[in-house]
C-alpha cells in the first residue's frame, strides 16, 4: 500500500517505539522483514540508552540489535542503518561524552 503511494522508506525500531510501545528486538526484526517484503526499504534504528553507555555496553546492546535484524532480514540492499544513542536524543548529555 504505501509503495503504491511512491513511498520508499519506513522507519523501524525508533527508540520511542522500543520505550514507549515496549517493542522488542525480535518484533522489529519482524517488521523489518514484512516492510521489505512489501518493497520499502528499512531505516533500522539502534542504540543504547545512558545507563547502558555508562556500563560501557554500547557494543553489546547495538550487536544485540542489529543481530535481531540480521536474523529475519531479506536483504541488506534494503535496509539502512541509523545509529541512534537514546542518551544524545534532545538532552545536554551529548555534550558531556565528547
Amino acid at each position: 500500500m504505501l509503495t503504491a503511494l511512491g513511498i520508499k522508506y519506513t522507519v523501524v525500531g525508533h527508540s520511542e517505539r522500543r520505550s514507549i510501545q515496549g517493542e522488542s528486538d525480535s518484533l522489529i526484526a519482524s517488521k523489518c522483514k514484512y516492510a521489505q517484503e512489501q518493497g520499502l526499504t528499512v531505516i533500522g534504528c539502534i542504540g543504547e540508552l545512558l545507563e547502558e553507555r555508562q556500563a560501557e555496553k554500547t557494543m553489546e546492546v547495538c550487536q544485540r540489535q542489529l543481530s535481531a535484524y540480521a536474523k529475519e532480514m531479506k536483504s541488506w540492499d534494503q535496509f539502512v542503518l541509523a545509529y541512534e544513542p537514546v542518551w544524545a536524543i534532545g538532552t545536554v548529555s551529548n555534550f558531556l561524552f565528547f
